[in-house]
């Protein structure tokens, strides 16, 4: 995404930038595409089973896996002709717009494959952008992982219901765990898993960063 957006603004930087209003950060358009819960632009999603590997008496269960305007047109004065006003439909803005929606889809389509497949799909989520090393801090106490690396970018989505994760290995004829948060851990541009989470009580995700809310 950062790439994206820096070879639009070299390659369009000169002919729009001084009269185009700064676009807003990729967090910035993801707070506020939410915060609209605009649903026609949300995908349909199918439920999935999801499995995990959980380890037996840790707080959390975990388990390593590896989505304008147009211009108006110019006013004439003699024969001068007045350069196009800006518009919100820049290419910078669609590309960021662009990929707010898709990473909402993609998240929301997560999130709601763990709460149908841990028997609560009426589950709330939301979700922050931080680094794995920062994730394994605030979500499973300061555990920490040889892969990935601390730095790799990922997501954090946290739902809030009341889970039974059948799917859970524990000691034969012990009940299957349950719980009132799932913490998933996600690269940020394959949206690969790295580790789930079922707990008791949920953590402080705005301890990582912006903290943006799921539709579901």
């Amino acid at each position: 995404m950062n790439e994206l957006l820096d070879d639009e603004l070299r390659e369009h930087g000169r002919t729009w930038q001084a009269a185009q209003p700064p676009p807003q950060s990729f967090d910035e358009a993801m707070v506020r595409a939410t915060a609209q819960r605009d649903h026609r632009v949300l995908l349909a999603v199918a439920a999935a089973v999801v499995v995990v590997l959980v380890a037996v008496g840790v707080p959390f269960v975990r388990s390593l896996g590896g989505n304008g305007n147009s211009a108006p047109a110019p006013a004439m004065r003699s024969a001068t002709v007045a350069s196009p006003a800006p518009t919100s439909a820049s290419p910078v803005h669609s590309v960021v717009q662009d990929s707010v929606g898709r990473t909402i889809s993609e998240l929301r389509e997560r999130a709601r494959v763990a709460a149908i497949g841990n028997q609560d799909p009426a589950a709330t989520a939301e979700a922050v952008r931080t680094t794995y090393r920062q994730a394994e801090r605030v979500a499973f106490g300061g555990d920490t992982s040889s892969s990935p690396s601390g730095d790799t970018s990922v997501w954090v989505i946290q739902l809030h219901g009341r889970f039974v994760c059948d799917e859970c290995k524990g000691p034969v004829g012990s009940n299957s765990p349950k719980g009132t948060a799932i913490v998933l851990v996600l690269n940020v541009r394959t949206f690969d898993g790295y580790d789930f989470g079922l707990s008791k009580k949920p953590v402080d995700l705005a301890k990582l960063g912006k903290v943006v809310q799921l539709p579901m």
